[in-house]
């Protein structure tokens, strides 16, 4: 295969913030060198003028929406693989909730085996805690682990306690972690949005925050029962926040993620019926934006993630309360997190980065991304100069239901590499 060198790019340390400059040499797969040109023909090495662009070391998303197998009119392997690398993505953590779910080994070998092909992003799989979601059985979680797993998820389910008990304990003793969301859409009733002034002027009926504080309570007082380490996906809320702060306190194995939206918008949005501002959580207040902003400082919240829930037109084009809860938000990732946290809230571009990768692989017992000879190539090429208005034209999910066209962000992606291949933008 030919060799490809990245020249005079700027590698970003995720823990001082330094700015390297460095080449990068990459063949077969793999980073064969680092600082240095080699010495061959011309004809066989391609060089790519990076110079001033910065080298991100791999991003990592969690409960990516894959659509394969299942919902490919929402999505596929091929398109979320390119709406991934177009948003500076390298590895996708998906959300085992497929047709047939992700819940034994013959279906995870199924699932993991479309991401072998040419074009096709990294993936670390998670998988369903129950079988077939029914509450009833547990899946095969420690077969599933063998397999590549990184944690088994609830799916929002609402489970007896003995159940829980059983499936905490079980996976401590596997050491793989609980991944467990406030909410799911069908456990929140009628709820559509966050329960404040904007539903009430609108007639549209809310989701309490309470219902979020209880829901993460409960998973916080099984995890300090067991021992259990659990990632709390979704949270949006002040409350919940103090909540985690004071459950860390204490001891408890408990992580966070908040999504991108939970970032960018509250729920003043929904105003004018606009569905793609329909998420689940739902948005909150200004208010507890700017407690998320803290906690993503302090530490409090762990990481940040796309959230991507691709859906046809159709399906999002129903009145408000009967469309689906869901936005695409892959394609444009980084810049939204660079745009937001590095431009607007004047955080070190270190540790935004260190929101979508580091600490996204720390919780969910990965690597931390590195760039290190004999490793497989995987890292993202950014332009931090680089505006763009986000448009249909370039979208390279089948999801176009968000609201993030006409936003203007910076700090695009050029090149992003996985496993050798080269993503150009």
């Amino acid at each position: 295969m030919r060799t490809t060198v990245f020249l005079d790019g700027k590698l970003l340390d995720p823990q001082t913030g330094k700015l390297d400059i460095t080449n990068i040499v990459v063949s077969n797969g793999a980073v064969i060198g680092i600082g240095y040109v080699p010495d061959e023909k011309e004809d066989e090495i391609e060089k790519i003028n990076i110079a001033g662009k910065w080298i991100l070391p791999g991003i990592t998303d969690v409960n990516t929406m894959v659509g394969e197998p299942g919902y490919s009119e929402n999505e596929t392997v091929l398109s979320v693989s390119r709406a991934a690398a177009h948003g500076g993505v390298t590895r996708l953590i998906p959300s085992p909730e497929l047709s047939p779910q992700l819940d034994n080994t013959e279906k995870l070998a199924g699932f993991l085996r479309q991401f072998d092909g040419p074009g096709t992003i990294s993936v670390s799989p998670m998988v369903s805690l129950m079988v077939g979601n029914t509450g009833e059985e547990m899946s095969e979680v420690a077969r599933l682990k063998a397999l590549g797993t990184v944690a088994a998820s609830d799916l929002g389910q609402q489970l007896p306690a003995a159940v829980l008990k059983n499936a905490y304990k079980y996976l401590d003793m596997i050491q793989m972690p609980l991944v467990a969301h406030p909410f799911a859409a069908n456990t929140v009733g009628r709820g559509v949005v966050h329960a404040g002034d904007v539903a009430t002027m609108l007639g549209l009926p809310g989701i309490s925050v309470a219902e979020e504080v209880t829901r993460i309570s409960r998973v916080g007082e099984w995890a300090a029962e067991t021992g259990a380490a659990v990632i709390i996906l979704g949270i949006s809320s002040a409350r919940a926040i103090d909540l985690v702060a004071h459950l860390k306190q204490q001891g408890v194995r408990i992580s966070v993620g908040v999504s991108i939206q939970h970032c960018w918008f509250t729920h003043q949005q929904v105003d004018g019926f606009d569905v793609n501002y329909k998420v689940l959580p739902p948005l909150r207040t200004d208010a507890d934006q700017a407690v998320i902003r803290r906690a993503l400082q302090d530490g409090v919240i762990d990481f940040i993630y796309a959230d991507h829930r691709p859906w046809v037109l159709d399906r999002k084009r129903e009145d408000f309360c009967t469309s689906e809860f869901g936005v695409s938000s892959l394609d444009c990732f980084w810049p939204l997190v660079y745009t937001k946290l590095v431009s607007e809230w004047e955080f070190p571009p270190a540790l935004a980065y260190r929101l979508v990768s580091t600490n996204v692989c720390e919780t969910f017992g990965l690597p931390s991304p590195a760039l290190a000879i004999g490793k497989a190539a995987n890292f993202t090429v950014v332009d931090p100069t680089k505006t763009e208005t986000v448009s249909t034209e370039r979208w390279f999910s089948l999801g176009k239901n968000s609201g993030y066209f006409g936003k203007t962000l910076s700090g695009w992606s050029v090149l992003t590499v996985v496993n050798g291949q080269i993503y150009r933008f």
